[in-house]
């Protein structure tokens, strides 16, 4: 008689009905949530992930000299800091997910949208300064903007396909 008082309690706190068809054996709670090609790994799972990425594949992209890494997924942090006279730029990162080189991008804001692309390779491993040279020669058309403006940072993979955030900061 005690045991059909605890019933009522088992089904509030529920149950797994198997869903699986005969000859499926298949466990989906013993998969692994991200593998490579899993739409959940690179599914952005918050609000900010997705504002974030929606920000990203807006970039208008320079590409004669370095790839559109449009829609490229965020799988490290980064942070800029450029040196007072705009001749180098200061980064540090969480990680280096890259076993190669990788792509340092820059960013200017126009007042609506981010414009920019590859400016210089990042060494494997990642370096912690670069020269600005390229961008005040105009490579890849890429130009030093007025003082106080916005501008930001990123890194990618040497494919695109891999990403850091955007790393903003202000021309000085």
């Amino acid at each position: 008689m005690k045991y059909w008082l605890l019933l009522p309690l088992v089904f509030m706190l529920g149950c797994e009905v198997d869903t699986r068809t005969e000859g499926d054996d298949s466990d989906n709670a013993s998969a692994p949530a991200a593998q490579t090609g899993d739409t959940a790994a690179t599914t952005p799972t918050t609000a900010e992930e997705a504002a974030g990425q929606a920000e990203w594949d807006s970039i208008k992209w320079h590409t004669s000299s370095g790839p559109s890494c449009k829609g490229a997924v965020k799988v490290m942090n980064l942070s800029a800091r450029i040196s007072s006279d705009g001749s180098k730029v200061s980064f540090t990162w969480d990680r280096y997910p890259w076993s190669g080189m990788g792509l340092g991008h820059f960013f200017v804001w126009n007042g609506s949208g981010w414009s920019g692309g590859k400016f210089d390779w990042i060494r494997q491993g990642g370096q912690s300064t670069k020269l600005l040279e390229n961008v005040h020669e105009g490579y890849n058309g890429l130009r030093a903007p007025p003082s106080g403006t916005r501008c930001a940072f990123a890194w990618t993979s040497s494919d695109g396909d891999e990403r850091s955030n955007l790393a903003y900061t202000v021309w000085p």
